[in-house]
Protein backbone atom coordinates (compact mmCIF):
# COMPACT_ATOMS: atom_id res chain seq x y z
CA UNK A 1 0.00 0.00 0.00
CA UNK A 2 1.01 3.59 -0.50
CA UNK A 3 2.54 5.34 2.51
CA UNK A 4 0.65 8.48 3.55
CA UNK A 5 2.35 11.73 4.53
CA UNK A 6 1.31 11.14 8.16
CA UNK A 7 2.87 7.67 8.11
CA UNK A 8 6.06 9.08 6.62
CA UNK A 9 6.17 11.77 9.30
CA UNK A 10 5.66 9.10 11.97
CA UNK A 11 8.51 6.95 10.59
CA UNK A 12 10.92 9.89 10.54
CA UNK A 13 10.00 10.97 14.05
CA UNK A 14 10.24 7.37 15.36
CA UNK A 15 13.80 7.10 14.02
CA UNK A 16 14.68 10.53 15.42
CA UNK A 17 13.34 9.71 18.90
CA UNK A 18 15.28 6.44 18.96
CA UNK A 19 18.51 8.26 18.04
CA UNK A 20 18.05 10.74 20.90
CA UNK A 21 17.46 8.08 23.56
CA UNK A 22 20.36 6.48 25.37
CA UNK A 23 18.28 3.94 27.28
CA UNK A 24 17.27 1.85 24.24
CA UNK A 25 19.05 0.16 21.37
CA UNK A 26 17.50 1.49 18.15
CA UNK A 27 18.01 -1.84 16.37
CA UNK A 28 15.71 -3.52 18.91
CA UNK A 29 12.89 -1.11 18.09
CA UNK A 30 12.63 -1.51 14.34
CA UNK A 31 9.03 -1.38 13.15
CA UNK A 32 7.48 -3.56 10.47
CA UNK A 33 5.20 -1.84 7.96
CA UNK A 34 1.77 -3.19 6.91
CA UNK A 35 1.74 -6.24 9.18
CA UNK A 36 -1.06 -8.68 8.48
CA UNK A 37 -1.99 -10.08 11.89
CA UNK A 38 -5.09 -12.09 10.98
CA UNK A 39 -6.74 -13.55 7.91
CA UNK A 40 -10.40 -13.54 7.18
CA UNK A 41 -12.43 -14.47 4.11
CA UNK A 42 -13.68 -10.93 3.56
CA UNK A 43 -10.88 -8.81 4.98
CA UNK A 44 -7.13 -8.64 5.46
CA UNK A 45 -6.39 -7.36 8.94
CA UNK A 46 -3.25 -5.22 8.87
CA UNK A 47 -1.55 -2.77 11.18
CA UNK A 48 0.14 0.35 9.79
CA UNK A 49 3.21 -0.42 11.93
CA UNK A 50 4.09 -3.14 14.40
CA UNK A 51 6.83 -3.87 16.87
CA UNK A 52 6.69 -7.64 16.58
CA UNK A 53 8.58 -8.77 19.66
CA UNK A 54 6.43 -6.72 22.05
CA UNK A 55 3.17 -7.16 20.12
CA UNK A 56 2.59 -3.41 20.00
CA UNK A 57 0.81 -2.12 16.90
CA UNK A 58 0.54 1.48 15.78
CA UNK A 59 -2.37 2.73 13.72
CA UNK A 60 -2.19 6.18 12.11
CA UNK A 61 -5.70 7.66 12.01
CA UNK A 62 -5.72 10.19 9.22
CA UNK A 63 -8.69 12.17 7.99
CA UNK A 64 -10.26 12.95 11.34
CA UNK A 65 -10.83 16.58 10.37
CA UNK A 66 -12.24 15.95 6.92
CA UNK A 67 -14.59 13.04 7.63
CA UNK A 68 -12.13 10.35 6.57
CA UNK A 69 -12.91 6.64 6.78
CA UNK A 70 -11.85 6.35 10.42
CA UNK A 71 -14.57 8.71 11.67
CA UNK A 72 -17.51 7.63 9.51
CA UNK A 73 -19.84 5.05 11.11
CA UNK A 74 -18.86 2.08 8.92
CA UNK A 75 -15.15 2.87 9.11
CA UNK A 76 -15.23 3.38 12.87
CA UNK A 77 -17.12 0.10 13.37
CA UNK A 78 -14.57 -1.66 11.18
CA UNK A 79 -11.70 -0.18 13.24
CA UNK A 80 -13.39 -1.32 16.47
CA UNK A 81 -13.78 -4.88 15.11
CA UNK A 82 -10.12 -4.87 14.11
CA UNK A 83 -9.05 -3.64 17.57
CA UNK A 84 -11.12 -6.32 19.31
CA UNK A 85 -9.59 -9.06 17.17
CA UNK A 86 -6.11 -7.66 17.86
CA UNK A 87 -6.77 -7.75 21.63
CA UNK A 88 -7.96 -11.34 21.37
CA UNK A 89 -4.60 -12.13 19.74
CA UNK A 90 -2.70 -10.33 22.54
CA UNK A 91 -1.74 -7.21 20.58
CA UNK A 92 -1.75 -3.74 22.13
CA UNK A 93 -2.95 -1.29 19.52
CA UNK A 94 -2.02 2.39 19.80
CA UNK A 95 -4.05 4.71 17.59
CA UNK A 96 -2.52 8.08 16.76
CA UNK A 97 -4.21 11.09 15.20
CA UNK A 98 -2.22 13.68 13.29
CA UNK A 99 -2.06 15.84 16.44
CA UNK A 100 -0.42 12.99 18.37
CA UNK A 101 2.54 12.46 16.06
CA UNK A 102 5.09 14.19 18.26
CA UNK A 103 8.10 13.34 20.45
CA UNK A 104 6.08 12.93 23.66
CA UNK A 105 3.64 10.37 22.26
CA UNK A 106 6.28 8.44 20.33
CA UNK A 107 8.50 8.20 23.41
CA UNK A 108 5.55 6.81 25.35
CA UNK A 109 5.06 4.14 22.68
CA UNK A 110 8.76 3.26 22.80
CA UNK A 111 8.39 2.88 26.59
CA UNK A 112 5.38 0.63 26.07
CA UNK A 113 7.36 -1.57 23.67
CA UNK A 114 10.25 -1.73 26.13
CA UNK A 115 8.02 -2.69 29.07
CA UNK A 116 6.23 -5.39 27.07
CA UNK A 117 9.58 -6.81 25.95
CA UNK A 118 10.84 -6.86 29.53
CA UNK A 119 7.88 -8.75 30.93
CA UNK A 120 6.18 -11.08 28.52
CA UNK A 121 3.05 -13.12 28.87
CA UNK A 122 -0.69 -12.52 29.03
CA UNK A 123 -0.33 -10.21 32.03
CA UNK A 124 1.97 -7.74 30.26
CA UNK A 125 -0.70 -5.06 29.76
CA UNK A 126 -0.79 -4.47 33.48
CA UNK A 127 2.86 -3.46 33.78
CA UNK A 128 3.05 0.29 34.17
CA UNK A 129 5.66 0.60 36.88
CA UNK A 130 8.91 1.28 35.06
CA UNK A 131 11.27 4.11 35.74
CA UNK A 132 10.87 6.22 32.67
CA UNK A 133 10.24 9.97 32.58
CA UNK A 134 8.08 9.57 29.46
CA UNK A 135 5.46 7.31 31.06
CA UNK A 136 3.05 10.19 31.64
CA UNK A 137 3.26 13.76 30.39
CA UNK A 138 3.90 16.35 33.09
CA UNK A 139 0.42 17.83 32.70
CA UNK A 140 -1.31 14.44 33.07
CA UNK A 141 -3.88 14.44 35.86
CA UNK A 142 -4.18 11.29 37.90
CA UNK A 143 -7.78 10.16 38.24
CA UNK A 144 -7.12 8.12 41.34
CA UNK A 145 -5.15 8.30 44.59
Amino acid sequence: MKTSKLEQAFQLLWADCLKKREDVNAADFALTREVQFARHLKRKYRFDFAHDSSHVAIEIMGGIYNRGAHVRPAGYTSDCEKSLLARELMWSVVSLTSDMIDDAHINRIIDLCASRNFISGPHCDYVVAHTCPNAFPSNYKMLWG
